[in-house]
Order: C-alpha cells, then structure tokens, then sequence
C-alpha cells in the first residue's frame, strides 16, 4: 500500500480527534431563554473557536518540510526516503 492511500483515512481521524478536543474544551452553552445546558454541534464548536483548518495547516507544514528536506544533501536518510532512494 502507498503512503498517499492512507491519506483521507489519516484526515479523517484527525479531523474526529481535533472535533472531540473542542467538545471537550468547549463542551456545552446555556440556553439564554430556558437556562438549560445543550450540546454544541461541530459547526457551532467551530465557529466559535475559528480555528484555522488543521488538514491545510498540516499539508502546507509538510510541504516547507518536503522543500527543506529536497535542499538537504543526498546522503540524509530523510533525502533518500523523501526522492524513493
């Protein structure tokens, strides 16, 4: 199996993982009329924390990685893993 196949499965779980953080963190609000606590849906948990997207933060972070790694001599294990030496 290729490194790029488990990708979508890796995203998804991290997503989940950072959704069961703010759940977490944010839990739940009182309701201003009833004064009753409900839980927050993702979408709400989102909007509040406006947190940047993690899956973009992570992929831009691994490409400055691939670049510095591509600039490094050729005889780093890391060149030669990253070229499919």
């Amino acid at each position: 199996m290729c490194g790029t196949e488990t990708v979508p499965v890796a995203e998804h779980k991290v997503k989940v993982f950072e959704g069961g953080v703010l759940k977490r963190v944010i839990g739940s609000e009182r309701e201003q009329v009833t004064g009753d606590w409900r839980e927050l849906h993702s979408e709400e948990l989102h909007d509040l924390c406006c947190s940047p997207n993690i899956i973009r933060v992570t992929t831009c972070r691994r490409m400055r990685w691939a670049g510095h790694v591509e600039r490094t001599e050729e005889r780093i294990n890391a060149h030669w893993t990253l070229v499919g030496e």
